[in-house]
């Protein structure tokens, strides 16, 4: 699998979650609360699960990895790639820190390669 079809897998994986779980699911039960590293994992560990089925191999080790990495300085790096979402400042969880965490974990795992995804990219193009 190459970089670019690993960071498409992820993409198409983070726009069914957002709208089969995040959304309906996840962020109406943790809405407002502190970006902390509780609410970072359940947020991030049920879209890794959900991508797991869709991986094998290093791909999967670095999705885990990263994941375990990303989640304890979450917050931070959401804040220093801010160009990349809607989320500009605050602490607690919301549509647009939870869009900024899938976005930081995914162009953290693909990286090295800068795949540059920005939030407005989990948008569903109207016709």
């Amino acid at each position: 699998m190459t970089s670019g079809q690993f960071a498409e897998i992820l993409i198409s994986a983070a726009k069914a979650f957002r709208k089969d779980k995040l959304f309906p699911e996840i962020l109406p039960s943790l809405d407002g609360n502190e970006l902390n590293d509780d609410v970072i994992s359940k947020v991030l560990t049920p879209f890794v699960e959900s991508v797991r089925p869709k991986l094998s191999g290093d791909a999967l080790k670095a999705i885990d990895y990263r994941l375990a990495e990303f989640i304890p300085i979450g917050l931070e790096r959401i804040r220093t790639n801010s160009h990349m979402h809607n989320f500009q400042s605050g602490t607690q969880l919301n549509k647009d820190s939870a869009d900024a965490l899938l976005v930081g974990l995914i162009n953290d795992t693909v990286a090295p390669m800068d795949f540059a995804l920005y939030a407005e990219d989990f948008e569903e193009v109207e016709a």
